[in-house]
């Protein structure tokens, strides 16, 4: 933990970022992590090409917001 005691708000968080940000890089050098590696490497070309999001729903909305005229609109948007 940070001795945080007498410092500014803004030292207080720096500090404590910088001690977590160093606390996670040990863990990555322990686990033996590629820091550099992100979940999309770890997927193949092929998946990649045969993945299928067509039954997935996207999260937007229309550029004039949500119409109340239309309940089931709403109602999909709410529920997102």
């Amino acid at each position: 933990m940070v001795d945080v005691n007498g410092k500014a708000d803004s030292v207080n968080l720096t500090d404590a970022l910088h001690a977590g940000f160093d606390a996670a890089m040990e863990r990555v050098k322990v686990l033996n992590l590629d820091p550099c590696a992100t979940l999309i490497d770890q997927i193949s070309k092929e998946e990649w090409a045969s993945w299928d999001a067509s039954n997935e729903n996207a999260l937007v909305i229309d550029q004039d917001k949500l119409d109340d005229s239309d309940d089931d609109y709403v109602d999909h948007q709410l529920a997102a």
